[in-house]
């Protein structure tokens, strides 16, 4: 109880709780940077962690949001630059999206031949969208029936 009071007592209008937590993780990081798990995010110990770095520390989505940085280049999109845990460079991109965005699924149905009309429209669905996004880039789930699952 007396080290959560004495972090709750660091808060103040400049000094925010991921600031306070990037201190402890360096201060403490010699103890952790050896242990690896997917099964519990060590930034937070708190949340299963989603994404693993090229150091092999894995990381959850909501310290993905607090030690990141925003992607300048695609909304939604944070830059971990280095792992929170061991310092070491990670230049890792991960789509956040936020909590009230719902799926966006792609259902495709069957018909045998009219299938080439699914195609046609797919092709032209992703010419309207450019080259620098695709479908995959978009669609969260992909679900076809018949010819429409050959396609997915």
């Amino acid at each position: 109880m007396t080290q959560f009071d004495s972090h709750f007592g660091r808060l103040s209008p400049i000094r925010s709780s991921a600031s306070i937590r990037k201190a402890a993780l360096n201060e403490f990081f010699h103890k952790w940077k050896d242990i690896n798990t997917t099964k519990t995010c060590l930034s937070c110990l708190c949340c299963p962690p989603e994404h693993v770095l090229p150091c092999h520390h894995s990381i959850c989505d909501n310290c993905v949001v607090i030690f990141g940085l925003p992607n300048k280049n695609a909304e939604y999109h944070y830059s971990v630059p280095h792992c929170p845990l061991c310092g070491h460079t990670a230049q890792v991109v991960v789509r956040q999206l936020p909590p009230t965005k719902r799926p966006v699924l792609m259902s495709l149905d069957g018909g045998g031949i009219r299938g080439i009309i699914q195609l046609g429209l797919l092709k032209t669905l992703e010419k309207k969208l450019g080259p620098a996004i695709s479908l995959t880039h978009i669609v969260d789930l992909w679900a076809g029936t018949s010819v429409g699952k050959y396609i997915c």
